[in-house]
């Protein structure tokens, strides 16, 4: 089993059950420390862009910084890769779900209720005032959806990102987690994750490289590292020249180890520079 993912509403219950279910089925739940810790291990430079924004203490902190240069995008997508990759892993928010969207071994999960009944959950376990709970929620979804179409260019009510849309409106927590881990369960049945250790560790390897081919020769999107059938490193995209293309394989040459690394990276002049 490659993992779990949890995305949630504020006050749907959706962290409780993240820590819950990981705790029943002795599954690692994954900080935010360790994400950035992961970060910095594969890119030490990411640690100064980390202590840039140090200060801003916003909603989306983390995926602001991730998306706010291709090559971090690139950097995000290997560490998810890799944590998955560990298995039995519980991943709460931050946009897992897209990353690991055609992935079948992982369940990823959406925890939902509606405004009333998340607004009566935070008056009671937070001393909020009903009235300031209701928009404090609205406001918060607002942002959040917000951000995700923004930076990951999904809508997090598109369902087919799930496996799962739970609406905890009539469920305690102990009945939350039950459902979920019964589709684990099953999952766990169906797809074993011995089919796809393998394949996550390469893709994370390839969106390293990836990473490292945007940082050392184009900030932008128009390179791009994929995974063949084989299990090749594929380079595609487009650079200014055959010395630029000739150092994208020696770069992800050295990084790749002993996996193959295919050059399809075409040279032209109309190469664009997006910010």
């Amino acid at each position: 089993m490659a993992g779990v993912t949890i995305s949630r509403q504020v006050g749907s219950l959706g962290d409780e059950l993240a820590r819950e279910l990981a705790l029943e089925l002795g599954y690692h739940l994954v900080t935010h420390q360790e994400i950035r810790d992961l970060a910095v291990s594969f890119d030490p430079g990411f640690a100064g862009a980390v202590k840039d924004l140090e200060q801003d203490k916003g909603l989306g902190l983390l995926e602001r910084l991730f998306f706010a240069q291709p090559v971090y995008k690139s950097l995000y997508a290997a560490v998810i890769l890799e944590l998955a990759s560990r298995r039995r892993i519980v991943i709460i928010g931050r946009g897992a779900q897209v990353v690991l969207k055609e992935v079948p071994q992982v369940v990823r999960a959406r925890v939902v209720a509606p405004v009333r009944v998340r607004a009566a959950r935070l008056a009671g376990d937070l001393g909020m005032d009903p009235g300031d709970a209701r928009e404090f929620i609205e406001r918060h979804d607002a942002e959040r959806r917000a951000l995700v179409r923004q930076i990951f260019d999904h809508d997090l009510r598109d369902w087919g990102l799930y496996n799962l849309v739970l609406n905890t409106e009539s469920l305690d927590l102990a009945g939350a987690v039950g459902i979920v881990k019964k589709l684990v369960e099953e999952v766990v049945r169906l797809h074993p994750l011995e089919e796809v250790a393998r394949q996550l560790s390469l893709m994370a390897l390839g969106k390293r490289v990836e990473a490292v081919l945007r940082k050392e020769l184009l900030r932008s999107k128009v390179l791009e590292v994929n995974l063949s059938p084989q299990g090749a490193l594929v380079l595609r995209g487009y650079l200014h020249s055959e010395g630029e293309r000739h150092k994208a394989f020696e770069l992800a040459s050295s990084l790749a180890g002993q996996v193959q690394v295919q050059n399809e990276i075409r040279v032209t002049a109309f190469v664009g520079w997006p910010t």
